[in-house]
């Protein structure tokens, strides 16, 4: 059988088809050299180049007080952004009327031990039965709980600072009554600061712990700060394929607080 030769509007069809599948051969390979080339955030490179992360600066020392009923405030001797010492009293609250339950307390305490001193005496006389002995070491105990309870209280009415730092937040102000669970009063530790990342996952097989990193702060522009990994996350996201991982910062610039976000630069290995 003989062949039926070729319309020439198909044979016009065929040769662009031929021409396109080339053109975007040629393309392909182009977008491969470019990609080898050129860098990507996040992903591995060849020796002598380095690998950015976003981060965002935190204080590993921060804490964020509140209390549990409400209470009027007395003193808060320092605003947002002045610095105080460890041990510095940085709130204290109108406690008259707990003081005055505790000094209550402490006579309901006073009778229950004379009353157990006294149903002990009476035991030696058979005087006194045994429950009634029994019952008076129970009040005893009871009076003594409450006692201890009033004490944590009136403790907490003095709060002084666990570590060197600032006022972050101060929303209340004195004379005004606190609300439960609503923190009145924030404080950081600014000389303690880490950096916060999230990487891909398939970069956590090049990061180890205590490895360098150089941060450049966005908010300081050409300060490098220096920091090394202190910790890698446990768990990896599995719909962003991400995980965070912690730095120390070993060398901080003044003016440097929480909040401020930057790049991570890992050295490539080899460097």
């Amino acid at each position: 059988m003989t062949e039926r030769p070729m319309p020439r509007d198909e044979q016009s069809v065929h040769a662009c088809g031929r021409a396109l599948t080339n053109q975007v051969r040629r393309v392909a390979a182009v977008a491969m050299i470019l990609g080898l080339a050129t860098f990507a955030p996040g992903t591995t490179q060849a020796e002598g180049v380095e690998t950015p992360i976003r981060g965002v600066v935190k204080a590993i020392n921060q804490a964020a007080f509140s209390t549990d009923v409400p209470m009027r405030i007395m003193r808060l001797p320092f605003r947002e952004g002045q610095r105080f010492e460890k041990g510095d009293v940085i709130a204290e609250f109108d406690c008259r009327r707990q003081a005055g339950e505790l000094q209550a307390t402490s006579g309901v305490v006073r009778e229950a031990e004379m009353n157990v001193a006294s149903s002990l005496t009476l035991d030696k006389f058979g005087a006194v039965g045994k429950n009634d002995i029994e019952i008076a070491r129970a009040r005893l105990e009871k009076a003594n709980g409450e006692m201890n309870a009033l004490k944590a209280r009136v403790h907490d009415c003095k709060v002084t600072a666990p570590f060197v730092g600032r006022v972050a937040e101060a929303p209340l102000r004195v004379l005004e009554y606190t609300v439960p669970q609503r923190p009145y009063l924030t404080i950081v530790e600014d000389s303690n600061n880490e950096i916060e990342m999230i990487i891909p996952s398939s970069l956590l097989a090049s990061i180890t712990i205590n490895q360098p990193l150089l941060f450049q702060v966005d908010e300081l522009p050409g300060v490098e700060v220096r920091a090394a990994v202190s910790a890698i996350g446990a768990v990896v996201d599995p719909v962003s394929k991400t995980a965070r991982i912690y730095a120390t910062v070993t060398s901080a610039p003044p003016f440097m607080t929480s909040g401020m976000s930057g790049t991570a630069l890992f050295p490539a290995r080899g460097k």
